[in-house]
């Protein structure tokens, strides 16, 4: 399985037309250069290759669109370089404008994110399948206040766990995002998800990344260079294990996909030794311990759980640590189902998750060769390493 197939057609609009007034720039800040590279430059090359869009259209200053124009030469699928208005709102409605008539699914991305990557767009694009917004944010890692404006007093501390940080690139169906821009509100939003909030559609929330940050001070110029160049990187090791008995009649989950068996795994929840594996692993390496810790057999609120979920949350734990999966290799013991066709959607699923390529994600599936319990048909076993980077 691939993203490329069963897609709808997507085309993006780089939302350009911010002055840089905060950056104290001469140029418009879309053209601020960032170790030699307009701003623009970086997110319009990942589009540029990413397989799942099919088109771009830039929305600038109007007195810099010849300089926007002159930028693009060589990137195939900038379908358009056009005028921005005086609101984000403004702008983007001036870029859906110019959006192809068949196209299905669109993306608002800010050009001062320079660090969006191919693995946020496939969660983002995987997401639109069952929904009709979603964007990218991270959770947020420090305590909020909300304040009062004229006195500076403290009049509330938000729950931490229910906030998230927004970000760009941002997903809609086309119809949806049309319907949004054309709705009179008596506040300018801040972002297109906000618009479509205030018609009482849902938003999907997909997990983004902290390095995508938006340059919008001098600051910022100095923390993206050093994001590019990157400190020395540090890199850990963990591997995990699980196994599982096998009972008949049971569902049979592994790689997060249902495989067709007679028998399935017995566990408090859906029993997937693959994602256990790696979950172990993840938390091994970045030192917090293992899954059992974390979501204990015990705990009822686990009984039955997708493995899946679980993943998400060790992957969100190890991220608020500051670490993010490189690749991860898996081999499941198994002496029955034969596991050889599975393997791709396999891949797949760990990738979409974890954020990955998929060449990222390995997947070895073997027999016990008639030995132990593996060999009698009575458990599957699954071993994973993972290497996390700083």
């Amino acid at each position: 399985m691939h993203l490329e197939m069963n897609r709808m057609k997507t085309e993006v609009i780089i939302v350009a037309a911010g002055a840089g007034k905060r950056l104290n720039a001469k140029a418009p800040k879309a053209l601020v250069l960032l170790k030699g590279r307009p701003l623009i430059a970086y997110s319009l090359g990942v589009f540029e290759k990413h397989p799942g869009i099919d088109g771009v259209v830039i929305v600038g200053t109007g007195g810099s669109l010849a300089r926007f124009i002159h930028l693009t030469r060589g990137f195939k699928k900038v379908r358009a370089v056009v005028a921005g208005g005086a609101l984000r709102s403004d702008s983007v409605k001036c870029g859906l404008q110019s959006v192809s008539s068949d196209t299905k699914i669109v993306l608002v991305h800010d050009a001062a994110r320079p660090f969006v990557d191919r693995a946020m767009i496939d969660r983002l694009s995987a997401a639109l399948k069952k929904n009709k917004a979603a964007i990218v944010g991270v959770p947020v890692k420090f305590t909020v206040k909300k304040v009062d404006r004229k006195t500076l007093n403290i009049k509330e501390t938000p729950a931490r766990d229910l906030l998230w940080e927004a970000q760009t690139p941002q997903g809609f169906h086309k119809d949806v995002l049309v319907k949004a821009h054309a709705k009179k509100f008596k506040e300018e939003a801040t972002d297109d998800a906000m618009m479509v909030e205030r018609m009482a559609g849902r938003v999907k929330m997909v997990m983004g990344n902290y390095c995508n940050i938006k340059v919008t001070t001098p600051e910022d110029i100095i923390l993206a260079g050093q994001l590019l160049t990157g400190p020395k990187m540090n890199y850990r090791v963990g591997i995990g294990h699980d196994v599982h008995r096998l009972e008949l009649g049971a569902k049979l989950m592994l790689g997060g996909i249902e495989v067709p068996h007679t028998h399935g795994l017995s566990g408090h929840s859906d029993a997937d030794v693959v994602l256990h594996a790696i979950c172990d692993a993840i938390l091994g390496a970045a030192g917090m311990g293992d899954i059992g810790e974390h979501f204990p057999n015990t705990d009822p609120q686990y009984k039955g759980v997708k493995s899946s979920i679980l993943l998400k949350k060790v992957v969100q734990k190890v991220y608020g640590a500051g670490w993010a999966v490189e690749n991860v290799d898996v081999v499941i013991l198994a002496e029955a189902p034969k596991l050889k066709e599975f393997k791709p959607k396999m891949k797949y699923h760990i990738a979409l998750e974890l954020g990955l390529d998929q060449s990222q994600v390995n997947i070895k599936a073997g027999t016990n060769e008639g030995l132990g319990y593996i060999g009698a048909k009575e458990g599957i076993a699954a071993y994973a390493v993972v290497l996390l980077k700083k």
